[in-house]
């Protein structure tokens, strides 16, 4: 099955979504401190703006745009509201979904902390309004399931989602 929107996500027990605005500050909060995966939707229908310039932090001096529109172009995704998939406490680490995702937005909001997976989220516009949601995963590797959505995606839509550059 291709994710193609939020509620397919349910369907595969993503109980949780939230505006990446409202997990700024207190918001963040809301999200468990269990190992888990979770992915960036955006909402729109219409196809993307892309910013000449991510939002996202420098970190470790990386600029983390990219100067050509036509590679942002090339890699977008028609035919579905995922963006991003992402995991935290996968491989036995003790990161947790609120950590993870806490770092996400932090970048997102140009800080300079280690969240790079995932850094083309910041270079479309409206970025502030896209859902995260999230799934803790307790009985599974959330590197596990990660891979498998992210080859599952490849399989249906022939490409890895937007914001994803590699498997595993």
């Amino acid at each position: 099955m291709g994710i193609r929107n939020s509620e397919e996500l349910r369907k595969m027990g993503f109980k949780e979504c939230a505006r990446v605005k409202e997990l700024v500050g207190e918001g963040i909060y809301k999200i468990p401190e269990k190992p888990g995966v979770y992915v960036v939707l955006r909402k729109a229908k219409e196809n993307p703006e892309f910013l000449p310039k991510s939002h996202a932090g420098h970190f470790n001096g990386k600029n983390p745009s990219i100067t050509k529109i036509s590679i942002l172009t090339d890699k977008w995704v028609k035919g579905t509201q995922l963006i991003y998939i992402g995991q935290a406490g996968g491989n036995g680490s003790k990161v947790t979904l609120r950590h993870r995702i806490k770092l996400l937005i932090k970048f997102g909001q140009g800080k300079r902390v280690s969240h790079s997976g995932g850094r083309l989220i910041w270079q479309v516009a409206g970025h502030e309004s896209f859902l995260i949601c999230w799934k803790p995963t307790l009985r599974k590797d959330p590197l596990k399931l990660e891979k498998e959505m992210l080859i599952n995606f490849k399989n249906n839509f022939g490409k890895l989602p937007f914001a994803n550059w590699r498997i595993g």
